[in-house]
């Protein structure tokens, strides 16, 4: 296949693996998140078990279990604050776990940060969508008013951003942007 080695074709037949994982994960989560605000556990949960399987089968018992337990928690710590603070939901965090799991740390923080800048990205326009950007500024002033980080009611809970979309974008955006040298299939 493309004049490849046999090293190198399995390599990119496994490649091949994670970036379809990494595909069918977001765009549920994708749908998901974007129709009824919620990123189910059974897809989350699913996405880690065959993490696990592919690191396994691919690095051996060790590490691969090694390589898992990176990516699921560099995905799960990146954006853990966020979810601690009441910024974003937990299927989020476990959604860029998963992520985590079947590709990598290195994959999953370049995901988290394009999906933070994406996301910011989708917060703006929602705002003004929902014509709820004043009510955001007036935050922003009492917040500097009162000299506080974060003030007492600070955070909207009624304000409701897919970030699974964010993440999902943030992905999509990066495995089409470096496919091939970021998945050792060229030198």
């Amino acid at each position: 296949m493309f004049g490849l080695t046999d090293a190198a074709q399995s390599q990119y037949q496994l490649s091949s693996l994670v970036v379809g994982v990494v595909f069918a994960l977001v765009a549920v989560a994708f749908y998901t998140d974007l129709t009824k605000n919620k990123i189910y556990n059974w897809l989350t949960f699913s996405g880690i078990l065959v993490g696990l399987f592919i690191q396994i089968s691919t690095w051996g018992i060790v590490d691969g279990a090694w390589t898992f337990l990176q990516g699921l928690s560099a995905g799960i710590a990146v954006l853990g604050w966020m979810y601690l603070l009441g910024y974003l939901g937990a299927g989020d965090v476990k959604l860029l776990g998963a992520i985590g799991a079947v590709s990598g740390w290195q994959f999953v923080v370049m995901t988290a940060v394009m999906s933070i800048l994406f996301g910011g990205v989708l917060a703006i326009f929602q705002m003004v969508f929902k014509k709820r950007q004043w009510d955001f500024f007036s935050r922003i002033q009492i917040a500097i008013y009162q000299r506080k980080l974060l003030p007492s009611g600070f955070v909207d809970r009624e304000f409701k951003l897919p970030f699974g979309v964010a993440i999902a974008v943030a992905s999509v955006f990066i495995l089409m942007r470096a496919p091939v040298p970021f998945w050792g299939v060229a030198g």
